[in-house]
């Protein structure tokens, strides 16, 4: 996990770091997504887990829902997606198919600490209020900051 030192509450810490370790996660191009040797399944199996349920399973693609111990309070939804092989005579193909799947995943709050929504890429984040009504709560600020700090591209649409 990263080093946050900047950052004062551990809480915040925390879910950057998971933040980062999911864009981190390498790809692989298994058809069945729940194998052990699935990239999905070895994070997983990486950290201790309050909750895991399989929303969607079928050949080549994945949903589940998962509560982190550390994190009690935010409901993880990773996705993980094997991508069609391409037209091979499509030079650009190259710079994209390389791990031949993709992972996405969002992170929704379950209790009121946290008014943000989390959708994360390898390559990106993308935070909205789950209700604009309510606006920032105690932390979100925060978190916002340590993300930008650590992360490559934050978007923050509809802040």
């Amino acid at each position: 996990m990263e080093n946050f030192d900047n950052i004062n509450t551990g809480f915040v810490k925390l879910i950057c770091a998971y933040v980062k370790d999911i864009q981190k996660i390498d790809t692989d191009d298994l058809d069945d997504k729940l194998s052990p040797d699935s990239a999905i399944i070895k994070f997983l199996e990486s950290r201790t887990l309050i909750h895991k349920s399989i929303k969607h399973r079928k050949k080549n693609y994945v949903e589940i829902d998962v509560i982190f111990t550390e994190l009690p309070d935010f409901l993880f939804t990773i996705t993980d997606s094997k991508i069609s092989s391409p037209n091979t005579k499509d030079e650009a193909f190259w710079d994209w198919y390389e791990n031949k799947s993709y992972i996405r995943s969002y992170i929704d709050p379950v209790n009121s600490n946290s008014n943000l929504v989390f959708c994360i890429e390898n390559n990106f984040v993308e935070i909205k209020f789950k209700c604009p009504r309510i606006g920032y709560g105690i932390y979100d600020l925060q978190i916002i900051e340590c993300l930008k700090l650590t992360c490559d591209k934050v978007k923050t649409l509809s802040i």
